[in-house]
């Protein structure tokens, strides 16, 4: 072998054995990826940076656990999560999506009650008008699909109609002002299903989603593939 030969192969060689393999984290969501890209970026000596993104790994983690507990039925839990986690004064700047959150739990579980104290409760947080557990949502589109009160298991039904959809459409919208819960399996099979719909030339979109199922669909890498449109509040 000439000196040129041995001399690239070594530097092959050293190459591979330095190379890092590959991060798992680098397929997470993209809201995953950017706090941890912005992670990396911080300074030492930045305190002001280092809070904010310790606050946004803190919150990332509440939303995370409220939205599991949730999808697998667990509401009681969900809620004692939720309730802990608004109180955090390190979660103070960045607490109102925790708080619509809660709501919007005693809102599918029909919780009156307990929704007018918290939404007191989050109207002196926040200084605006208490909300309201009737809420107006938007109207949905013409050609939208209505998703079931739940998405659970296999799905076949629900998925194999947004499927069909997709067929004939670039745009395939689904309503879900009636859904309440999403569970694993199902958002797995969203997420395949969003992926199938890009690669031939379309779109998922999934309107007037409360916010933990949305929560969820963050969790799951949904929202990276299909817009995620949560309800609005106002």
């Amino acid at each position: 072998m000439s000196s040129g030969a041995s001399d690239k192969h070594s530097r092959n060689s050293r190459g591979r054995k330095a190379g890092k393999s590959p991060d798992v984290t680098d397929r997470l969501p993209l809201g995953w990826q950017t706090e941890r890209a912005q992670r990396t970026q911080v300074g030492t000596d930045s305190r002001l940076n280092i809070e904010v993104v310790s606050a946004s790994s803190e919150l990332a983690a509440a939303v995370e656990e409220a939205a599991i507990l949730y999808a697998n039925a667990q509401n009681a839990e969900a809620k004692r999560s939720l309730a802990r986690a608004v109180k955090k004064e390190s979660l103070a700047p960045a607490a109102e999506r925790l708080w619509l959150m809660l709501l919007d739990l005693h809102r599918e579980l029909g919780e009156r009650e307990a929704f007018a104290e918290r939404a007191r409760e989050y109207a002196s947080r926040f200084e605006c008008e208490p909300p309201l557990f009737d809420i107006d949502l938007a109207p949905p589109a013409v050609d939208s699909l209505a998703a079931p009160r739940e998405i659970v298991g296999d799905a076949k039904v629900f998925l194999g109609v947004v499927a069909e959809a997709g067929a004939s459409r670039t745009r395939v919208r689904v309503d879900c002002s009636s859904l309440r819960r999403v569970d694993f399996v199902s958002a797995a099979a969203l997420l395949n299903l969003a992926a199938d719909l890009i690669r031939s030339g379309g779109r998922l979109e999934l309107e007037n989603v409360n916010q933990l199922v949305a929560a969820l669909f963050e969790v799951m890498g949904v929202s990276a593939l299909a817009k995620v449109a949560p309800r609005n509040h106002d």
